[in-house]
């Protein structure tokens, strides 16, 4: 932190010049330029030995008998903002006020994606909670996805881009978000069948599905016999079948199909589910999807957040109203919090 010229002197009027010069000799070099400890016991020590120190500084900073000016100083509102990101202060057991690393992703107020010092990103606007959907313990997420993005889009804050883990999509989820310009990054559920699990024999995905001709060709190159519209598990799906004739003289046989007298049969989502769910999982191998995903970590940090400072993780109340309100006051004080670190 470089100091106008005036705050040194205000600095060892107010703390000794011992206690600056200490300062100067930790803080002085940029943390980049030397070598973090190797134990993590040691790191998380030197983390907290920085909270300490900012902390004394900001309090004499904002006392009441402390010169209006120091607040104007714009390195001083930075680390009050880093402080506000990276540390909490809580109570110890004799009542003392003491100061806390967050977790490893706790949320950077800033940019909303982890931990980080918020030197060097700075929006015009902080990340704020824009809805909260307090469900049943059995409801599973996928149900809530659709109710979200709808009350988004009733607020004016529809995402352009909507960020989940995998809990939450499916493929008539997304090409149904798509057809509102919104682009669902998520990871979608993996191929479960016999031959995706074990990585033997040939799952969808080696099948060449022709939509126009209504046809499927095989690795083996065979070609489809059958194409059938039906109902699976209340969804529309695609039933195709290859010919007795063809499965029963393949090499590939056994590790294609187990059925001991039938024929290899699958059963793709309709045309345009099968095509985004196809692309979205080759999407998500590739690096730039996955550094994308890596946002969401903001996500994570800022459930971690509320946990730290509203106690989010256990209900004060009973009943499924009174829970949700207790939700909402929590995601305000989340958006409050973040505002004045702003």
């Amino acid at each position: 932190m470089r100091w106008p010229a005036r705050p040194p002197i205000w600095l060892a009027g107010r703390f000794g010049t011992d206690q600056v010069a200490e300062w100067e000799l930790r803080h002085a070099a940029r943390i980049d330029s030397w070598r973090l400890p190797s134990s993590q016991t040691k790191r998380d020590r030197l983390a907290q030995v920085y909270g300490d120190d900012a902390l004394t500084l900001l309090r004499a900073v904002w006392a009441p008998d402390a010169p209006a000016w120091l607040c104007e100083i714009e390195a001083i509102g930075l680390l009050r903002q880093v402080v506000v990101q990276i540390y909490h202060v809580t109570t110890d057991a004799r009542g003392g006020q003491v100061i806390r690393k967050r977790g490893a992703d706790t949320p950077d107020t800033n940019t909303g994606t982890g931990t980080g010092t918020g030197t060097e990103a700075s929006p015009a606007q902080p990340n704020l909670i824009t809805d909260v959907a307090t469900t049943v313990s059995t409801a599973p997420d996928v149900t809530a996805t659709a109710q979200i993005q709808q009350r988004l889009t009733e607020r004016q804050v529809k995402p352009g881009e909507h960020y989940l883990d995998s809990g939450y999509p499916s493929a008539d989820l997304v090409v149904a978000a798509a057809r509102q310009d919104i682009t669902m990054v998520t990871p979608l559920p993996a191929d479960r069948s016999r031959q995706a699990r074990t990585a033997e024999g040939f799952d969808k995905a080696a099948f060449r599905i022709d939509g126009n001709t209504r046809q499927v060709h095989c690795p083996e190159d065979r070609t489809s016999t059958g194409w059938y519209p039906v109902q699976q598990h209340g969804r529309d799906a695609i039933a195709i079948e290859f010919a007795r004739s063809d499965c029963g003289s393949c090499p590939s046989r056994d590790p294609c199909t187990t059925a001991a007298w039938s024929n290899r049969m699958l059963t793709p989502r309709p045309r345009e589910l099968h095509e985004a769910t196809a692309a979205d999982r080759a999407a998500q191998k590739t690096d730039t999807r996955q550094a994308e995903f890596a946002l969401r970590a903001g996500v994570e940090g800022t459930i971690n957040q509320a946990l730290d400072i509203t106690g989010l993780r256990r209900a004060r109340y009973r009943g499924l109203p009174k829970v949700t309100l207790q939700h909402v006051f929590s995601a305000a004080a989340i958006n409050i919090v973040r505002l004045d670190a702003h």
